[in-house]
Parts: structure tokens; C-alpha cells; sequence
């Protein structure tokens, strides 16, 4: 009996003082907030800005030379995650390749992996690119990740002479134990670009 007297006392209160909704200022950047309050690498450069959600609209900038908006904040989350074997970005297990599903995709890129193990988070854009395309991004994509980086990173870029690659830079930095891979590479259906983040 008791009970129920509490109860209706609380769906009384509830009716009486109802919970307002979240504006659309605030909706949905409770996460972002938490994730604003973690340490920032001294290895990344540009001031950190947080960024919530991944799957934005891609474009290279109004120039060549232009890096892609909004690279660095997704970098720096990746980066950041590397620290937990990327545990706070990875999704589902897919059964079938055996890795995780990325949930932050860097801007260019279509889809993120995991590995099992957390020693790399790899992204690939679309298949089926051409020659110039592939290049275009693989320029822009190289462009904005020295934008964002600090002068502690240094990087290398390798020709590969054969069918299935053709370009790949490297980046290292003594201060940081992840290692950064920009890579053209050719499958059947045409090119594409792989960013490798390797622990």
C-alpha cells in the first residue's frame, strides 16, 4: 500500500513539474563536454577544438593549397584515443573482418577500422578512384596533417614502384608512440586513400 502511495506521489510531482527538453544549443554535447576536459598531447600544435560527430560533408577547400576544414579536431581525437588503444572511438565487432568499426572518420576518409589488439586505427576512403583524384586527396590529406601537427613530428615520404601502390608518408614524433601513414593504393576497382594510425 505504501507503495503505490509513492508512487502516485511521484507521478504527481513528475505531471506537476515536467522535465524541460534540451534546447538545441545544448542537445547532444554532454559527450563533447567530457571530452573536453582531457589532456592534450604535447605534441599536437593548433589550439584543440572538440569535435562532435564525424561523418561531415567533405570538401578540399577553396584552393589547392588549402588544407580540409575540420581535419585537425578529428586528428587530435584520434591521437588522444591512441593512448587507450582507441577503445573511446571504436563501434561494433564485425564478425567478418574481425575488427572494430571506427566511430570517428577523419573528413575524406569513408569508413575507420580497429584492430583487435589496439595497435592500429586505419580509415580508407571511397573505392574506385582515378589517378588524379586519388592524388588530389592524397596532397590535401598530407597538407592538413602538418597543419596540425607540432615541429616534434617529422615525416618521410617513400615512392613505391609497383601495380598495387605508388605514394606513402610516413610521420613520427619522438614525443608521441603513435605513428601516422598516408597511403595511395590500387585494387581492382580503382584507387583509394588509407590513413594508418599505428601504436
Amino acid at each position: 500500500m505504501n507503495r503505490i502511495i509513492l508512487f502516485l506521489l511521484l507521478l504527481f510531482f513528475a505531471l506537476l513539474y515536467p522535465v524541460p527538453p534540451a534546447s538545441a544549443e545544448t542537445r547532444g554535447t554532454d559527450s563533447c563536454r567530457d571530452r573536453r576536459s582531457r589532456p592534450i598531447a604535447a605534441s599536437l600544435s593548433v589550439p584543440y577544438v572538440d569535435y562532435c560527430g564525424s561523418n561531415r560533408p567533405f570538401s578540399l577547400g577553396q584552393s589547392a593549397s588549402d588544407p580540409i576544414p575540420e581535419f585537425c579536431p578529428v586528428l587530435r581525437e584520434i591521437l588522444l584515443s591512441a593512448w587507450k588503444k582507441f577503445k573511446p572511438i571504436r563501434g561494433k565487432l564485425d564478425l567478418i573482418s574481425e575488427e572494430y568499426f571506427g566511430t570517428l572518420i577523419p573528413p575524406g576518409q569513408e569508413s575507420c577500422f580497429s584492430w583487435l589488439n589496439g595497435s592500429t586505427y586505419h580509415c580508407r576512403s571511397r573505392e574506385g578512384m582515378g589517378l588524379d583524384e586519388v592524388g588530389t586527396l592524397y596532397e590535401a590529406t598530407n597538407r592538413s596533417v602538418r597543419q596540425c601537427l607540432s615541429e616534434n613530428w617529422t615525416s618521410e615520404e617513400i615512392t613505391v614502384d609497383r601495380v598495387g601502390a605508388r605514394r606513402s608518408t610516413l610521420y613520427k614524433s619522438a614525443l608521441h608512440r603513435v605513428e601516422i601513414q598516408v597511403r595511395e593504393r590500387n585494387k581492382r576497382s580503382g584507387w583509394q586513400l588509407v590513413l594508418y594510425f599505428r601504436r
